[in-house]
């Protein structure tokens, strides 16, 4: 009896050790395994990560192909934020329709720009060129803006609070802010509440700047053969709100705030040609508003046309 019970439990270590080799045996099986479906994975990951790279980077192609080749929608060789680029810039923004926005284009800090064949409507501001202190780009000038549409931009402003475009009032048409040498010509200005058209100094939005190298003034406004209809019936600024109220009329289409680099005359300032029977007034905002003028034989002049911008010279 006791060698038959020797005999039995020899047998079950003997199956003990079997199955622990069975195990050990599966266990390195399912680590062979595992590590197999990591290297797997990762080369999956690595073939993934490899396909998305290259379909971003055929997308950026794409994208910049749209950018560069001339369209029907927009073209744009520059950048409208210039705070980050050098100062030789050519702009030129074609045949787009923007509404439902603070601008409906806005050309900042800019040299040699065209604005062309748009249309602007149903945004705070139709079309705004500023020149602004304290960026590293300085000295916006020469900007055309030309056979646009400006029509009904009376959208409520709703820009962040402290940014510039904030300053804008609801209904501006064109908004001309301390830049030199702008053509206007050709365009269709239609209902723009505020005014159809606004010509001012830095000065005028009473925000402070310390950048000595700035100009504040507004230089060289030609303004010519453009068509003006309604505007000017709501002004959304406290300066035409009293302009209306003390004249029982619609603010006109031709605002300047008559604020004027000392020793300029008002003819080097604006200039008007061949654009209908407009209205206009100079605010006397140098003055503290005190006597606006509605004549403008003053500026009844012409400048040199600005000229043709041509991107065959911009670098891609």
């Amino acid at each position: 009896a006791r060698v038959a019970l020797l005999t039995e439990g020899a047998a079950r270590i003997s199956q003990v050790e079997d199955l622990e080799e069975m195990i050990d045996n599966d266990f390195q099986n399912l680590v062979h395994h595992l590590d197999d479906m990591e290297d797997k994975l990762v080369a999956y990951i690595q073939t993934r990560d490899s396909e998305i790279q290259t379909f971003v980077l055929n997308r950026m192609d794409e994208l910049h192909q749209d950018i560069d080749v001339a369209k029907d929608s927009i073209k744009l060789h520059g950048a409208f934020d210039l705070s980050n680029i050098g100062q030789d810039l050519t702009v030129v923004f074609e045949s787009a329709a923007l509404e439902i926005d603070t601008s409906g284009i806005e050309i900042e800090n800019s040299t040699f720009a065209d604005v062309y064949n748009n249309v602007a409507t149903n945004n705070t501001g139709g079309i705004l060129v500023f020149d602004l202190p304290n960026l590293p780009v300085q000295g916006g000038r020469n900007t055309r803006v030309f056979n646009n549409q400006i029509i009904n931009n009376n959208v409520a402003n709703f820009a962040p609070e402290g940014n510039i475009v904030g300053e804008v009032p609801t209904g501006s048409g064109l908004m001309v802010l301390a830049n030199d040498s702008i053509e206007v010509f050709g365009n269709e200005f239609t209902d723009n509440d505020s005014a159809n058209i606004m010509i001012i100094s830095y000065f005028t939005t009473e925000r402070p700047f310390e950048d000595s190298n700035y100009d504040p003034f507004p230089e060289t406004i030609y303004i010519h053969d453009n068509v003006f209809s309604g505007g000017g019936s709501q002004p959304d600024s406290e300066p035409l709100q009293a302009l209306q109220t003390a004249t029982g009329q619609d603010v006109p289409d031709i605002v300047w705030d008559g604020i004027t680099l000392p020793g300029k005359s008002a003819e080097d300032i604006l200039c008007f040609a061949d654009n209908g029977d407009i209205s206009f007034v100079n605010l006397d905002a140098a003055n503290g508003l005190a006597a606006p003028s509605f004549d403008a034989s003053t500026h009844d002049c012409s400048m040199p046309s600005l000229s043709v911008i041509s991107l065959s010279s911009t670098s891609d």
